[in-house]
């Protein structure tokens, strides 16, 4: 059943680690702007006012964006369930984010096996972290998921 809950999807900044194949906001290691968190928070009180009670936080990858934290937090603090897409590779900053309640639930992407992962992220090694951080947030008991580009990296994960 598909939710009737509307979600604010936030790219917080196109700052990312990677290098992505597929990457369609161009988004990588020299992308530092992120957005100005009290102009979102604005926004996201406005949004709340209508209706809105869920967030997601993405970007490039939202760990890295500054004010990363501030704005969970800021979130969680209005009243939204917050929830985020992450590479998977900072799992000490997820694990904050979650352990403090800024971010209820966190998904990581994947974007196939092993080898493939890292050739599409261009980074060796890549796979192996996002597969860590997956496997340390369930056996944390933290609400967590998989995003799968691949459905052949299902069974993998």
């Amino acid at each position: 059943m598909l939710s009737q809950t509307p979600v604010v999807q936030i790219h917080i900044s196109r700052f990312c680690n990677y290098r992505c194949l597929h990457c369609y906001s161009s988004s990588g290691p020299h992308q530092k702007e992120s957005l100005k968190i009290p102009d979102v928070l604005a926004w996201t009180a406005s949004l709340f006012a209508s209706g809105y009670r869920r967030v997601c936080l993405s970007g490039g990858e939202p760990t890295l964006a500054s004010g990363f934290l501030e704005l969970a937090n800021g979130l969680s603090d209005q009243g939204y369930r917050v929830s985020m897409i992450t590479n998977g590779s900072r799992v000490q900053t997820v694990l904050d984010a979650m352990n403090t309640g800024a971010v209820q639930h966190t998904s990581v992407s994947f974007d196939g096996p092993k080898a493939l992962h890292d050739q599409i992220r261009a980074k060796a090694g890549a796979f192996d972290r996002a597969l860590s951080t997956i496997k340390t947030l369930a056996q944390s008991g933290l609400s967590c998921g998989v995003v799968p580009r691949d459905s052949s990296v299902i069974g993998g994960v």
